[in-house]
């Protein structure tokens, strides 16, 4: 991926909880203070124990949750204590402030929607969530039908990779004007998008019983290495460590 939330890493195993539900891949753990990094999508930060800090090279705010943009570079200090991550990967959703600024504040009742069911998210707790993002106009529905069927034939099908050839004969557009607009759409590039929905299919094979190795081939990647070098390059932790 051109994008990845890279630095999520500690010294022994920061993360405590990888789910993928409903729209949303939510990490759980005690998190180093973070360098500067680009995320794949819209990303809620929320503090289990303590504030958070979200900075830019000129910005610098401090609370209990924020949403940030994706691709924005921005570091992010957790004093030590427990945080939810919650990427937010609905390809219909798209924050109203893309592309403007870093850390906006969360409202208190979506940091106590993320504090209550963190532990044990679900996809009724992510349908909760986007709903009152949705209400607080933090992210709101951007319509592209045409790249909605290129994300929609992703989705059913991660395994197969789909080629930007296939991707223009499914939107009829062409290629330039389909990379563009799958970005504007998506906040991710075609081929991050990609990897970014294989990588999370692969995660829920693994949490049903398939072997890594098994979750790997059958969600598009070349070998079980290259899905684990991909998996810790996003998360900071190696397939084994988060299944166990």
């Amino acid at each position: 991926m051109n994008v990845q939330p890279d630095i999520y890493k500690a010294a022994a195993n920061p993360i405590s909880k990888v789910v993928s539900a409903g729209g949303c891949t939510l990490l759980r753990g005690a998190f180093p203070d973070t360098g500067l990094h680009r995320n794949p999508s819209i990303c809620l930060l929320v503090g289990r124990e303590k504030p958070v800090a979200v900075e830019t090279k000129g910005h610098s705010s401090k609370g209990d949750g924020f949403i940030v943009e994706s691709a924005i570079e921005h570091s992010v200090r957790f004093d030590g204590g427990q945080c939810f991550v919650i990427y937010v990967e609905a390809p219909h959703l798209s924050s109203l402030n893309a592309g403007r600024h870093c850390g906006k504040p969360l409202p208190r009742e979506i940091v106590k929607v993320v504090q209550d069911h963190g532990d044990n998210w679900t996809e009724a707790a992510s349908v909760e969530l986007l709903s009152r993002l949705q209400h607080a106009s933090a992210i709101a529905r951007r319509s592209d039908e045409k790249i909605d069927r290129i994300v929609s034939a992703i989705g059913a099908a991660p395994c197969l990779r789909m080629s930007q050839k296939e991707a223009c004969a499914i939107s009829h557009l062409e290629r330039t004007t389909m990379l563009r607009r799958f970005k504007r759409k998506t906040g991710m590039t075609f081929r991050g998008y990609k990897s970014w929905v294989a990588t999370k299919h692969a995660i829920r094979l693994v949490e049903a019983g398939q072997s890594i190795q098994d979750a790997a081939f059958d969600s598009g990647f070349y070998d079980a290495p290259h899905f684990s070098r991909t998996f810790k390059n996003l998360f900071g932790l190696s397939p084994s460590q988060a299944s166990t």
